[in-house]
């Protein structure tokens, strides 16, 4: 059997015979752009929508001396073709989908996911120092640099830190190591820094918690009473203390107006000062 439909035209357009009983005798055949390629070149192809069965057919049209055989071969049906393309979109969408997913898991496990390590390991590293080292063949060219640098600055600030660590402890050690009590106030009277000496003449406890003003802590009115009326201004006051003297010095910080008060045991220094003004005073009355 003959697969598709042969026909027949001249050179003029007009069909001379065909086997395709859906053509239009009375249509112009030379509009056609099989017909039209082949009238220049000897032959030529086309794929169109057959408009009476709505079936795509692919046209080939070959000129033969004067005259033109045209045929027509069918392919589908219109609805066929839109299967068919719907078919192959969703092929093409499944497999882009895929490649993506690929793609980006790719991108994750070589560029993203070492970032975030890097992340991770520098946010928490001065946190908890069980975080292990990370491994530099696991990152990319790009951030071994970096890494190398974060590295290089860790080491220099965990100096530094220990640097600064031992300038406190020679600090502390020396504040204690004071016979004279030392307090730092802050700007609400607040306990921020205290010596040994200190917490031994206003009788506090090292696991005091320093929340509340001097007055609260304390409960001494009359270091509260100084400390409040001093103002901004350095002032050196005697105060009693449970039964002792106390040279009290009130020096204010401008930095942050705070205040620095120191305690000075003056008790001794009173009773000699007392002896001495009385033996005088005997003195001075047996001589007269």
């Amino acid at each position: 059997s003959i697969v598709g439909n042969i026909s027949f035209i001249n050179e003029d357009g007009v069909l001379i015979t065909s086997l395709d009983s859906g053509i239009d005798k009375t249509e112009s055949l030379l509009s056609r752009e099989e017909v039209k390629e082949a009238l220049k070149t000897g032959e030529g192809t086309s794929i169109r929508l057959n408009e009476n069965n709505k079936q795509f057919y692919f046209y080939k049209a070959f000129k033969i001396f004067n005259d033109i055989l045209l045929i027509a071969i069918p392919i589908a049906t219109f609805s066929e073709v839109v299967e068919f393309l719907l078919t192959v979109l969703l092929i093409i969408v499944i497999l882009t989908v895929i490649f993506g997913y690929i793609l980006a898991y790719y991108f994750y496990y070589t560029d993203i996911k070492p970032v975030e390590i890097l992340e991770r390991y520098v946010r928490k590293k001065f946190k908890d120092d069980s975080i292990p080292e990370i491994d530099m063949r696991n990152l990319p060219t790009e951030l071994k640099s970096i890494a190398k640098t974060f590295k290089k600055t860790k080491y220099k600030l965990e100096k530094v830190a220990k640097k600064e660590q031992e300038k406190k402890m020679y600090l502390m050690t020396t504040i204690n190591s004071m016979e004279d009590g030392l307090i730092v106030l802050d700007e609400n009277n607040v306990i921020k820094l205290i010596n040994n000496s200190a917490r031994t003449i206003l009788d506090l406890k090292e696991e005091d918690d320093f929340k509340d003003n001097i007055l609260m802590i304390t409960q001494n009115m009359d270091l509260f009473t100084a400390i409040s009326n001093s103002g901004n201004q350095q002032s050196n006051q005697e105060i009693t203390i449970d039964d002792k003297i106390y040279e009290l010095s009130i020096i204010p910080l401008s930095q942050d107006n705070g205040k620095l008060i120191l305690l000075n045991d003056i008790t001794d220094l009173n009773k000699i000062e007392n002896m001495r003004k009385e033996f005088v005073a005997n003195v001075t009355h047996e001589l007269k």
